[in-house]
């Protein structure tokens, strides 16, 4: 069990602040791994889309991303935007340009 407790978990966001403070009282009362990371995407697919019909994924919009993402942070959990399509060097340029990055 001590290997476990090295380990972390990623889930899929849902969007709900609820369901985080739910997660963040479970890592503090078990004892074996914790969800370190939450990973997930705009319900349109924001610049480059995402592998889900956009009626699986909750309605947020960026801004209410953007706040959630800090929220998390401000738990202690990692957030990863989920890019699951095709993806090649240009269409990576322009989303880094798009980001200014």
């Amino acid at each position: 069990m001590d290997s476990l407790n090295n380990c972390g978990i990623t889930i899929s966001c849902h969007w709900y602040k609820k369901t985080i403070d739910t997660i963040i009282k479970q890592n503090d009362e078990i004892n074996g791994p914790n969800v370190v990371e939450v990973y997930g995407a705009l319900s349109d697919g924001g610049p480059i889309g995402h592998g889900r019909s956009m009626e699986s994924v909750p309605q947020v919009n960026r801004e209410e991303a953007v706040n959630f993402r800090s929220y998390l942070r401000e738990q202690g959990l990692d957030f990863t935007y989920l890019l699951n399509v095709p993806f090649d060097c240009e269409m990576k340029n322009n989303t880094l340009n798009l980001m200014n990055i």
